[in-house]
């Protein structure tokens, strides 16, 4: 009976450790003084838990206001300011610094939601076909045809059926 509640405690434990291993943050400070190096280690891990790290060492506030959550993988030695830039280059985020003597340092750090769902218009991409030489062949385009029945050069805009 004793073995039996001791394998069912160390199955227990495995099962809980697994998902712990793959994932790993440890980020620690070298040196000392203003823009000093932060050396950040993290595998496989969730953005939000590497950013909260950062923001538990560095002492600056995190909100993270997306569920847009990647995971990242890094091992970087870097200023704080430079390290978030890379990390958070996929996301909408916001950062505020504070100045304390001579040193300027990072005080809030924002994530937010990328717009979708709200009620902000979000920017129109051109599909990946529609470059200028595009444009310009079209245009040409036109303007031989019009020419070619009789008509005027005109912009596409002026051809507007009535």
């Amino acid at each position: 009976m004793r073995t039996l509640k001791c394998g069912a405690c160390i199955a227990a434990m495995s099962a809980c450790a697994l998902p712990c291993a793959a994932q790993t943050i440890s980020a620690s400070v070298s040196g000392g003084g203003c823009d000093q190096a932060v050396h950040l280690v993290a595998r496989e891990a969730p953005l939000s838990s590497v950013l909260q790290r950062l923001a538990d060492t560095q002492r600056f506030r995190l909100v993270y206001r997306t569920d847009d959550d990647p995971i990242v993988t890094a091992d970087e030695r870097l200023p704080v300011m430079d390290l978030v830039r890379r990390l958070a280059r996929e996301v909408n985020y916001s950062v505020e610094q504070a100045t304390e003597g001579r040193c300027t340092r990072l005080a809030f750090l924002a994530v937010l939601p990328d717009g979708s769902g709200t009620s902000r218009p979000k920017i129109a991409k051109k599909p990946a076909w529609q470059t200028p030489e595009y444009e310009r062949i079209a245009k040409q385009g036109l303007s031989d045809y019009l020419r070619s029945h009789g008509i005027p050069d005109q912009p596409v805009q002026e051809l507007e059926v009535r």
